[in-house]
């Protein structure tokens, strides 16, 4: 019989398989039951990892969901294992404040946050600009981030997402996005956006009177490029407009729109199972 390979020494390995043949049924038994509670108690971390805030009997009923199928964990248990808070992917136009309402919205509700440009630079180990450098195309570039955005996003659940313009342009991040929870544009209006964002020239960032000369180009700039996103933004589940709102204030009403998502998503599910 072919052995399974090892980096344990042939001597220590022949030593080790002697012991458990000189065990007692008894011992053997205890053995399978320590490694058993140790293999259950890395499962459940996991799952709190995973999902910040269940309670104990969510998360046992989440461990037993990982060896039992969906119909019968509804039949036995009733309870979904699908059933969860939905992922929040947050859209907007740069500089409307995706990532930082969206770090400030995670803490409160007991969520993951992730930022998808900051995924995709610790997954290839390089910033944005060395990676666009890298790249052929905006579309390869734009492929490159959904790629990423697939892979860490496939068990992310509870989880609020900020993902830039670039990917929601692709239809194939506009799927995945639906597939795999609700999608919230944040606006603001462009103008008010473009003014309280650094703009640069020549690498070096424009002072408040430059840009304040600069006035109307830049708000016919900051127009023209919200309007070539707007047909996606469009798309999205919901539109929050937080135009002339204090970080605090939009945070809570971005908290607000969440809970009621997730709130009417439950609703949906617990009117699903009624027989």
């Amino acid at each position: 019989m072919r052995q399974e390979q090892t980096d344990t020494d042939d001597a220590i390995e022949a030593r080790r398989i002697d012991g458990f043949r000189h065990m007692t049924p008894a011992q053997k038994f205890a053995l399978t039951g320590a490694l058993t509670r140790n293999v259950r108690q890395l499962a459940l971390a996991g799952i709190r990892l995973r999902h910040p805030g269940i309670d104990a009997r969510e998360a046992q009923l989440r461990l037993a969901a990982m060896t039992i199928d969906k119909a019968t964990m509804v039949r036995a248990f009733g309870w979904d294992p699908e059933r969860g808070e939905p992922n929040v992917f947050l859209i907007g136009q740069a500089g409307v404040g995706k990532t930082s309402l969206g770090k400030i919205v995670a803490e409160r509700l007991k969520r993951h946050f992730f930022d998808l440009d900051e995924e995709v630079e610790r997954f290839h180990h390089k910033n944005l600009d060395e990676l666009r450098r890298d790249f052929l195309g905006v579309h390869s570039y734009r492929a490159a981030k959904i790629d990423v955005l697939l892979s860490f996003s496939k068990d992310a659940r509870n989880a609020v997402i900020a993902v830039s313009s670039d990917c929601a342009r692709e239809r194939r991040g506009w799927k995945l996005m639906r597939e795999r929870g609700v999608t919230i544009h944040l606006y603001a209006d462009p103008i008010e956006v473009n003014e309280r964002c650094p703009i640069y020239v020549g690498g070096r960032e424009l002072s408040a009177e430059e840009k304040k000369g600069m006035h109307k180009r830049l708000a016919r700039e900051a127009k023209s490029l919200f309007n070539y996103h707007r047909p996606f933004y469009e798309r999205a589940n919901h539109t929050l407009d937080i135009t002339g709102l204090g970080i605090e204030a939009a945070a809570q009403r971005l908290c607000d729109l969440i809970s009621r998502v997730a709130r009417e998503r439950r609703e949906e599910q617990d009117a699903a199972q009624v027989p």
